[in-house]
């Protein structure tokens, strides 16, 4: 909720005037390491964007002395890039379970 990710998350985003038109954020917390989040409007896509918002996102992540963790789909290849211009390396494939909730 927002009130917990106010207390302990913390990310960065890239603005366009007012407007957040990237923005990562710490999510799948766990002792020592950190999941990342990450979006970048469609139209801001391809001007690399997302490895300048991941720089300031690291550097908070060796304050806080954290391990950051970037999943994406394969087949998510902006994401895969952006990863990869980010300097992560590694890549690891395992398989996801998704399920969903009837309302």
């Amino acid at each position: 909720n927002r009130k917990r990710f106010l207390e302990m998350g913390f990310g960065a985003a890239v603005l366009e005037g007012r407007k957040i038109v990237c923005r990562i954020t710490a999510e799948y917390a766990f002792p020592g390491h950190i999941g990342i989040g990450i979006q970048t409007e469609e139209r801001y896509r391809g001007r690399g964007l997302a490895p300048l918002a991941t720089a300031a996102f690291l550097e908070m992540c060796a304050e806080r002395g954290l391990a950051p963790h970037w999943d994406a789909w394969k087949n998510n290849l902006p994401s895969v890039r952006a990863a990869e211009k980010s300097g992560f390396v590694h890549p690891v494939e395992y398989s996801a379970l998704l399920a969903y909730r009837e309302s």
